[in-house]
């Protein structure tokens, strides 16, 4: 990213955020993020080094974004930031309430 001049800023719920707090996780890691071809190349070539690509879904995706809104900063913490890269996440709560809005059985 350093290299093509392209910054980030990801918002991470879901599985990802659970296992942040050391609970259950997932294979995948679903953020809230803007999106465009280059962003999308770089993500699949991370996926493709290091084999966590799906064959219908790539390693890091924002298809969270239809079920939910954006969490406001207001709720999240800074975990990682990079000079390219800054990754979020929201409160333990806040993701609970994520996961009941969305009304899927398996959560």
């Amino acid at each position: 990213m350093k290299k093509e001049d392209i910054t980030l800023e990801v918002i991470g719920v879901g599985g990802f955020v659970l296992e942040y707090y050391n609970l259950r996780g997932t294979q995948d890691v679903d953020a809230f993020y803007q999106e465009n071809t280059k962003i999308l190349s770089i993500i699949k070539q991370v996926g493709d080094k290091f084999g966590v690509n799906e064959p219908d879904e790539l390693w890091l995706n924002n298809s969270v974004s239809n079920l939910n809104k954006v969490p406001p900063k207001s709720a999240c913490k800074v975990i990682y930031n990079f000079s390219n890269l800054k990754v979020l996440i929201p409160t333990l709560i806040y993701i609970v309430g994520m996961k009941m809005e969305s009304g899927r059985n398996r959560d």
